[in-house]
């Protein structure tokens, strides 16, 4: 990079020219104002929003929230008069169902014996399916596994010195 850029970058001072950090009253940004309400990043779901722009439609209006949220307003709209995805309405019927068989089952299988138990019972889902639908529900088999204890502290044993003479008084 030759001086000449650095040079342009640079101003009089000797700082970093804080033209974009800084308004023209002198005073600095707000962090809404340098990144941008959403920060360029990833977005949250349509779904978010649309709860968001509900949950304040009657103080603001759908559009001024939907020009501060950078959400075309008939992106809102479009989502208000869409059915519920296929999915969430399946989701509902097997979540019913797997609580049901999961009780029955004294809470203790885990999402392979649901698999094997749900295709028995007559619904067409897949394993994964299951898994997802059980951690959405909070369901979870029993673990026979016992807890990995690498050190057994012994109380009676004398302590070592405290040669660094702290005092935590």
């Amino acid at each position: 990079m030759g001086s000449s850029a650095v040079s342009r970058r640079l101003t009089s001072s000797g700082s970093r020219s804080s033209s974009k950090r800084t308004r023209n009253c002198g005073e600095p940004m707000r962090f809404e104002e340098r990144f941008g309400f959403l920060r360029g990043g990833a977005r949250p779901p349509t779904e978010v929003m649309v709860d968001y722009i509900d949950q304040y439609r009657e103080e603001f209006g759908v559009e001024p929230i939907c020009e501060v949220l950078a959400v075309a307003p008939s992106t809102y709209y479009a989502s208000k008069s869409r059915p519920p995805p296929a999915r969430s309405l399946s989701d509902a019927v097997l979540g019913q169902s797997l609580r049901d068989i999961h009780a029955a089952n004294f809470s203790v299988y885990g999402a392979r014996k649901m698999w094997k138990d749900m295709r028995r019972a007559g619904h067409d889902v897949g394993r994964d399916q299951v898994a997802r639908l059980m951690r959405n529900e909070s369901l979870y088999g029993v673990r026979r596994a016992k807890k990995v204890r690498t050190t057994k502290r012994d109380d009676t044993a004398p302590r070592p010195p405290d040669l660094v003479e702290r005092n935590f008084t």
